[in-house]
């Protein structure tokens, strides 16, 4: 499977009411798809929604990887629903939180994920100023595959919601500021 594309695969019924697995090997962190292929976006954001549908998952994120190598290894568990729960989110409510984390993987230095986190806290400033901001940065060498670097920020609000912006680094790329702005 080539590490740049999300699996075309679902996650079956396993007969019962018993739990379907799945473990696909792939790049974890790869620029050229969708967020829903990152897994942190799956931790923290998409399983804290379904959850709400009353879809329940365990993600075990076992080795991250990186584009164009991939290689990473993510456990993926989900507990099977007779009906789904219904769920009404019309108001936005106000940002009562944002929190993230500025990441980097392999030989990349861990400097990169300081400026990263300062730079994506410089650009939500301008916008929200009296929030505080929790943007933490992160080096990755023991569960990750080859070298990255990437941004994930999410705000929560009064009512529930949660809003996310991400980026995945490529050479010589500012990815704090793209980030810190998708969010807000």
């Amino acid at each position: 499977m080539r590490s740049d594309s999300w699996p075309n695969w679902s996650l079956s019924w396993s007969g019962g009411l018993q739990p379907a697995a799945r473990e696909p090997r792939l790049g974890s962190h790869a620029y050229m798809v969708t967020r829903f292929s990152t897994s942190r976006f799956l931790l923290q954001v998409f399983k804290p929604i379904v959850e709400k549908f009353g879809v329940h998952f365990d993600c075990d994120i076992r080795l991250r990887g990186y584009y164009p190598k991939g290689g990473g290894e993510v456990m993926v568990t989900v507990n099977p629903v007779k009906e789904l729960q219904p769920v009404t989110m019309t108001e936005r409510g106000t940002i009562t939180k944002i929190h993230g984390r500025a990441f980097v993987a392999g030989v990349l230095p861990f400097k990169l994920a300081k400026d990263m986190s300062a730079a994506a806290v410089r650009t939500i400033r301008k916008e929200i100023k009296e929030l505080y901001i929790n943007i933490q940065p992160v080096q990755e060498k023991d569960k990750a595959y080859g070298n990255g670097n990437g941004i994930i920020i999410i705000a929560e609000s009064s009512t529930g919601c949660l809003f996310a912006g991400s980026a995945l680094g490529k050479k010589g790329e500012d990815v704090g500021r793209p980030a810190g702005g998708s969010t807000c």
